[in-house]
């Protein structure tokens, strides 16, 4: 017999192996099965620019001068279903700060690590924050389009993930991977880091987001 399960303020005994469900929900015994671990992908020390220092797992990225890029494990075709989510905390600016590129990279592209391939935070854009040093960068790559804002200010371009509306870039079906480019030619160093879903958001994901997955 099993104990531990109450109706109408007694403790009733039933045998063992009783299943109890409720409009389709198991609700007795309780489930003690931990949700998965998220497998989150990491910046690749393979695909970096060779001033660009990596630490904290991977997931910090530092560079002092032009230093072009760095990416993520787990590269994607850019015209992929689902919906994935990641966020960049900017740790640390440079004096030119607007030389900190949070962005999707084209890895098919660039062969070695070059700013310049890929779709990311554009500067000159209407309505685009300045960088500040603590200010969390929100992106998503959900269906082929893409979407970045910030998680105190919303998504750029009025974006709307979840309508699928609003988005910076349509990609195609060449590879891509979360990155960060740094082009740096002022006094100090810039540095980021990123969270692929190894730990707990600052924002809100988009309705169903995943993390950035690993290989």
């Amino acid at each position: 017999m099993t104990a531990g399960l109450w109706l109408n303020g007694a403790e009733v005994s039933l045998p063992e192996g009783t299943e109890l469900w409720f409009e389709g929900a198991k609700v007795w015994p309780a489930d003690d099965t931990p949700p998965p671990v998220f497998n989150a992908a990491t910046l690749d020390p393979a695909h970096r620019g060779s001033g660009i220092t990596l630490s904290n797992g991977n997931l910090t990225a530092r560079a002092a001068a032009f230093q072009n890029a760095v990416w993520a494990t787990g590269a994607i075709a850019g015209d992929s279903i689902g919906c994935r989510y990641w966020e960049v905390t900017l740790d640390e600016l440079p004096e030119d700060w607007y030389h900190v590129y949070p962005m999707l990279i084209d890895v098919a592209a660039t062969g070695d690590p070059q700013y310049s391939a890929g779709e990311g935070w554009d500067i000159n854009a209407a309505g685009v924050p300045d960088f500040v040093p603590g200010m969390v960068v929100s992106a998503c790559l959900k269906d082929g389009a893409l979407y970045f804002g910030t998680v105190a200010g919303g998504w750029l371009n009025g974006g709307n993930p979840d309508a699928g509306t609003g988005a910076i870039a349509t990609l195609d079906s060449r590879l891509v991977a979360p990155g960060v480019g740094f082009l740096i030619v002022l006094a100090g160093a810039g540095q980021v880091t990123f969270n692929f879903g190894g730990s707990a958001w600052a924002g809100t994901p988009p309705t169903g987001a995943t993390g950035w997955p690993a290989p």
